[in-house]
């Protein structure tokens, strides 16, 4: 069952880097920008006490190019979130680069711009550019500021009206949703039991709507789209993609470790290199139990229950939760493995000092004997 060729809609491909410790929401809205550059508060507003979480740079509309001599144009948003990760947001309208004799877009063209953008070193390139443009302008809100090589990719399909009514129970039945969410070609026909598992992670409010979550994409049909749930993802994305930082910098710190066990524990200097590496791994420490606590709030903390159940799915679908066991596993590792080096560094460096305690007590008892 095919679904019908759609004719208003918005296709957002998501770039989002990790750029910082944390982002002070609140001194944004009192930077001095240029006119080209806005920043407002963000609407996740179904958070309560995490309202302040989020806060959207519009850096206006710009010709990206999505393949090998076709350009489309798209308004170009960041997404900044308080705990320092900054998402390009690239909203392209749907019908795609939309002509007077171009009023709808098959579903088999959207598949192939959803694999093309989630793909695509050129769009990565241009959000990556599009960031450190912003971060420059605000610089006195960014704490710590790191560069991370890693980065997401995601692209949400939202679809307002298709050229005749079609409903959900026809979106859910239909292979072309399938191949949306995975970018495949016409000629993929999904098993249907694989058909089930992907359409599987749907979340519906009204009879009219629905939003289906995959890995790499997600679609969503809504007759009064928002921009709620498109920041929703957004703020799930962000979870996994700060777990995975967590996760390389515990491994980093991990093999360190390592190495030093097989270094001799009781000399001076590595008892400086100990505590200036402790000093490090606590600081770490400190900054992946303030991220936890915060990714559990945002659990707990909503005043919308639809809403709460896609972050949760979207946070399971994700794998959020294996990778936090991850992390939570490898941070118990490097602060037992930190102490217990730093210990016997300090036991080396005591026993160091009873030997020479008890050499120049010997010292001393021969220059009794000597003088007399």
């Amino acid at each position: 069952m095919s679904l019908p060729e759609i004719t208003s809609g918005t296709l957002y491909a998501f770039r989002l880097f990790e750029v910082a410790e944390s982002i002070d929401i609140t001194a944004l809205s009192h930077l001095e920008l240029p006119a080209s550059t806005s920043i407002r508060p963000g609407r996740l507003t179904f958070f309560g006490q995490l309202r302040s979480l989020l806060s959207v740079a519009a850096m206006g509309s710009r010709d990206i190019e999505v393949e090998p001599g076709r350009w489309l144009q798209a308004d170009c948003n960041v997404l900044l979130f308080s705990f320092g990760v900054a998402a390009t947001c690239f909203q392209f309208p749907i019908p795609m680069g939309a002509t007077t004799s171009e009023s709808t877009t098959h579903p088999s063209e959207l598949a192939k711009w959803v694999g093309l953008f989630n793909q695509s070193p050129a769009l990565t390139a241009t959000g990556r550019e599009i960031v450190d443009r912003l971060l420059a302008l605000i610089r006195p809100a960014i704490d710590r500021p790191l560069t991370d090589p890693n980065h997401e990719t995601y692209t949400i399909v939202s679809v307002q009206r298709f050229v005749e009514p079609c409903s959900i129970d026809r979106v859910l039945a239909s292979p072309d949703v399938v191949r949306i969410l995975l970018g495949e070609t016409p000629s993929f026909v999904p098993a249907s039991s694989f058909h089930s598992q992907i359409v599987g992670h749907h979340y519906r409010y009204s009879r009219d709507d629905i939003c289906i979550v995959d890995w790499d994409a997600a679609f969503i049909v809504d007759p009064k789209p928002n921009e709620d749930l498109v920041n929703l993802l957004s703020l799930a994305l962000t979870q996994l993609l700060e777990f995975q930082r967590f996760d390389t910098q515990l491994e980093r710190e991990l093999n360190t470790l390592y190495d030093w066990t097989n270094e001799r524990v009781g000399h001076w200097p590595f008892v400086n290199r100990a505590r200036r590496r402790v000093d490090v791994v606590n600081r770490l420490l400190i900054d992946i139990g303030e991220f936890v606590d915060r990714s559990e709030n945002a659990f707990k903390i909503t005043e919308d229950v639809y809403y709460a159940r896609v972050y949760r799915g979207a946070i399971e679908r994700f794998q959020v939760p294996a990778w936090r066991s991850s992390v939570l596993a490898r941070q118990r590792a490097v602060s037992e493995i930190a102490r217990t080096l730093y210990d016997r560094a300090q036991l080396g460096v005591a026993h160091s000092l009873e030997l020479i305690i008890i050499a120049l007590i010997a010292f001393e008892i021969v220059m009794a004997f000597v003088r007399r």
